[in-house]
């Protein structure tokens, strides 16, 4: 082997030796920007991960608070319209007690609340008074005829019926429309129909 030729062989060696030193850091550089590109992607979804959970919850807060806004206008109005039925069913009901009132047979029912309070004081002989509303004064000489009991017009409206007091233990008997109605507009409720 000539000096040319050895020459041409340290040549190839050496391009050999370079080439394969350029190639491992070729692919030493691919596989760390493979790896930096993976990482890369992988923030990236993680973070686009999270923001979307983020907006799906804030989605779902956003649709409950405009449900729960609808529940509550809803009911609102709801409660608007049953009080507003509730006032025009007690109106109504006001009208008919009126027109009741106008009749024998409320004259009868008062002569019966009065002699009810009448039994209980003479249960114990106790002296009592029974009031009547202002709007049945014309009533006043019928009931003491009737019952022979103490009766007196009432200096407070109660629409109508009779208030009994029992002077010594002070017991109120309350057969008024006032807390009649009273009592049956507290507990009044609408019911849902099922159809």
């Amino acid at each position: 082997m000539d000096l040319e030729d050895k020459f041409a062989y340290f040549e190839t060696q050496v391009n050999q030796q370079a080439q394969d030193v350029i190639d491992e850091q070729v692919n030493q550089y691919q596989a760390t920007l493979q790896k930096d590109y993976d990482e890369y992607k992988q923030s990236i979804r993680r973070e686009y991960d999270a923001k979307y959970d983020n907006a799906q919850k804030e989605m779902r807060k956003e649709f409950n608070k405009n449900i729960s806004q609808s529940q509550i206008h809803q009911q609102r109005e709801l409660y608007i319209q049953e009080e507003k039925l509730k006032k025009s069913l007690f109106s109504e009901f006001n009208a008919s007690l009126q027109e009741y009132m106008q009749t024998p047979a409320y004259k009868d029912q008062l002569v019966t609340m009065i002699q009810n309070v009448k039994k209980f004081a003479d249960q114990t002989n106790e002296e009592f008074v029974v009031y009547i509303n202002q709007t049945d004064a014309e009533l006043l000489d019928f009931c003491r005829e009737e019952t022979g009991s103490n009766v007196q017009i009432s200096d407070r409206d109660f629409i109508g019926g009779a208030r009994g007091v029992l002077k010594e233990r002070q017991i109120l008997i309350d057969y008024s429309f006032t807390t009649l109605l009273s009592h049956v507009e507290e507990e009044f409720t609408i019911k849902e129909v099922e159809g």
